[in-house]
């Protein structure tokens, strides 16, 4: 997957280091990352922003809305959604980006097959290998 990321302020420079992270994990489509995606008035095609060039604006993304992937990372909520608008007008797809070791919490609740309630622990790496460890509450 080749990815982008829509601007390329301090919050997109810390969603770099994680699209750079979900890079080295071996999958069927790795991630390649390009660059960044912005304005004009913000910033020039070709500038570096942490090794990676700005690609150009929205009328490149509108030239490879096909071949890309895309997340938006402007940290101003209205200003994001109106970009993610502008985006999804072009045709480009947008991902998650998700750092690999990100937990999501140390106890998650679940009920399970007979309706107890469960405590599910956070997911824990074991050699490379996610795995999922659940203990049933008493």
């Amino acid at each position: 997957m080749k990815a982008v990321i829509i601007g390329a302020g301090g919050f997109a420079r810390e969603v770099a280091d994680v699209v750079d992270a979900m890079s080295l994990i071996p999958r069927p489509d790795p991630i390649e990352f390009l660059g960044y995606i912005v304005d004009a008035k913000y910033g020039q095609p070709g500038t570096l922003v942490n090794g990676k060039p700005i690609l150009g604006g929205f009328d490149w993304l509108q030239d490879h809305a096909m071949d890309i992937s895309a997340v938006c990372a402007l940290g101003a909520p209205h200003l994001r959604k109106l970009l993610v608008e502008r985006a999804a007008a072009t045709g480009c797809r947008f991902f998650n980006a998700i750092h690999p070791r990100c937990s999501d919490g140390l106890w998650d609740y679940f009920w399970d097959w007979s309706s107890r309630l469960c405590r599910e622990s956070s997911y824990q790496q074991y050699h490379g290998i996610m795995r999922k460890l659940t203990l049933p509450v008493r």
